[in-house]
């Protein structure tokens, strides 16, 4: 989405509000698509070596990033912020990351993951850091391709395409 929409727009606009460097912006663009492009491609072959394709987030953040790598979203610990599940939803939830071998669930540094651990428990699972948002003070999350490319390494994670130490299962 950001290769195919964000960035022609945002050469689009840049080019609307400074022609005298149109060419400039084009040409910055096309090399960042490029580089988003290598980066799909990397993802993609990442993530397709995953056994499963249904994942447990902690909430909905990743639903474009599943329709992109054709993953599936079993179900989330909060569906909003704040909002914590009932027993019953903890329980639904539990079965389904059971039956589909879920081995973690993906939480989230700007959130609190306390029933996201008591919810992997209760499966045996355990819980692994994506981030939807990045960190500037951190080399691995600190620009966009980046920030990219830790997540699909954490989605390869909990969908046991490699272990913890980053070997294949």
């Amino acid at each position: 989405r950001v290769r195919d929409v964000i960035v022609p727009a945002l050469a689009d606009s840049l080019t609307t509000v400074d022609p005298s460097h149109a060419e400039q912006y084009r040409v910055r663009a096309r090399r960042l698509s490029a580089t988003l492009t290598r980066l799909d491609n990397d993802i993609r072959t990442r993530l397709a070596r995953a056994p499963r394709r249904g994942y447990v987030a902690f909430h909905n953040a990743w639903r474009y990033f599943a329709q992109r790598y054709d993953l599936h979203e079993l179900g989330v610990v909060e569906e909003s912020a704040g909002e914590e599940p009932s027993p019953r939803d903890l329980g639904e939830l539990t079965r389904r990351a059971k039956a589909a071998g879920v081995p973690a669930i993906l939480i989230e540094p700007q959130l609190s993951p306390r029933s996201a651990r008591t919810l992997a428990a209760e499966f045996g699972g355990t819980t692994i850091v994506v981030d939807p948002l990045g960190d500037w003070s951190d080399p691995e999350r600190n620009d966009y391709t980046r920030l990219m490319r830790f997540n699909a390494r954490a989605f390869a994670l909990a969908l046991g395409a490699v272990n913890k130490d980053g070997g294949k299962p």
